[in-house]
């Protein structure tokens, strides 16, 4: 299994003593969606797109990645993570779901 960690955008912020405005509050993602996350391994940060693959619960969801990373060795394309709303640094938004 190859292992992967996800920067929640709220600790993220707090780190970098940013604010962090939450550009989707009380929105939920649909299927087809495509999500930005910023994905690190070991020393490196790597924001890359993924597509909304399943629903699993409220705010725990499945994604694709659909992005070629470029330095990260452990995530690849296609791969599948779970994430949560709050991991979700941009939407695409798909205007047919809205």
């Amino acid at each position: 299994m190859i292992k992967y960690n996800l920067i929640n955008c709220l600790d993220y912020a707090a780190i970098r003593k940013q604010i962090f405005h939450d550009s989707h509050p009380g929105r939920t993602l649909c299927i087809g969606e495509m999500v930005k996350l910023a994905i690190r391994d070991e020393k490196i940060v790597e924001h890359l797109w993924f597509e909304v693959t399943r629903i699993e619960r409220f705010d725990q969801y499945t994604g694709h990645c659909r992005t070629y990373p470029v330095s990260l060795t452990n995530m690849f394309y296609d791969q599948h993570i779970h994430f949560r709303l709050t991991d979700v640094e941009e939407i695409l938004f798909d205007e047919r779901n809205n």
